[in-house]
């Protein structure tokens, strides 16, 4: 999730968090003070007080969401694309409900604001036995482990961190 918190000059940070609530923030982080959900975002964003709290021990998170572009970055990078592509292609023309809805969720997951590993993984995982059938490597490339490095390093990218 997006987090924003406020630091010593009142300036609104944001960091990118792996929380779900306020109390999981408190309780992960080590935060005690005012916390509170803000509507009108980006879903799940949080808000610190900065009452008394140090922005410091909020450490980059490397499996917070990406933004469409640094997931469409990442793609590019990893050689994810082109596996991406070639499915795409392999569907065109194909009748059939499934085909159809294969056909939506890559096409559709190309367009999201912002990209969450567990979904992703999860959609991938629909999709790394018909990936393999276009080619063998294709199957290794899309491991959850790659995957999750891949994100790692696209996390650590935008966070400055060196990989």
């Amino acid at each position: 999730m997006s987090c924003f918190m406020v630091d010593e000059n009142s300036v609104v940070v944001q960091r990118w968090l792996d929380v779900s609530s306020v109390e999981e923030l408190k309780e992960k982080y080590g935060l005690s003070g005012d916390a509170y959900i803000l509507g009108g975002g980006l879903p799940g964003q949080t808000w610190v007080d900065g009452a008394g709290v140090d922005p410091a021990p909020l450490a980059p998170d490397p499996t917070r969401d990406l933004t469409r572009a640094e997931f469409n970055g990442m793609l590019a990078a990893k050689g994810f694309k082109g596996i991406w592509g070639a499915m795409q292609v392999d569907l065109e023309g194909v009748s059939g409900a499934e085909a159809e809805e294969l056909r939506f969720q890559l096409e559709a997951n190309l367009h999201k604001t912002f990209y969450n590993i567990e979904a992703t993984l999860a959609l991938v995982g629909q999709f790394r036995g018909f990936a393999a059938t276009l080619n063998a490597d294709y199957a290794e490339m899309l491991t959850d482990d790659n995957i999750t490095a891949a994100w790692r390093a696209t996390a650590a990218r935008r966070d400055g961190v060196k990989s």
